[in-house]
């Protein structure tokens, strides 16, 4: 089932309700939201990103399609390490730099599939790394279990 980009956007900024949002490249039509909201250009997130400060949810839009795969890569990986917790990525698999695999490893997750053909991945830094009954220390600390 495929759903519109502005039903998606706005299901996941009514979930998070960040205070905070970062909105790079042409996400369109953000939704109203009364969080405090930065834009940036796609084509300049790889120079400009490093300046800005930390945000609650990010989307991201037009990355994929209008830099080279390199800056992508950097880009996504500052965005989960240094910028948010949680974002959207909205990518047109036709056109992007980075493919499934690609996107997978860095940890994001496909999300939904867009009418207009695009897809949305999401990082949820909270959905990351699900527990797991073997993932304790204390299976570490016995490797016999």
């Amino acid at each position: 089932m495929t759903v519109s980009t502005e039903d998606c956007v706005a299901r996941l900024l009514a979930e998070y309700a960040p205070a905070s949002l970062l909105v790079i490249g042409d996400a369109a039509h953000t939704p109203e939201t009364s969080a405090d909201v930065t834009h940036l250009a796609a084509a300049e997130a790889p120079d400009k990103l490093e300046a800005l400060g930390r945000f609650e949810f990010a989307i991201v839009s037009g990355l994929l399609e209008e830099v080279e795969a390199a800056d992508a890569e950097a880009v996504l990986g500052r965005m989960k390490n240094l910028h948010t917790s949680r974002f959207l990525l909205l990518a047109d698999p036709a056109r992007a730099c980075l493919g499934h695999d690609a996107l997978l490893a860095l940890a994001l997750a496909p999300f939904e599939h867009l009418a207009d053909g695009r897809v949305a991945w999401r990082y949820d830094l909270d959905r990351y790394n699900p527990e797991r009954r073997w993932n304790n220390p204390e299976d570490w600390a016995n490797p016999q279990n």
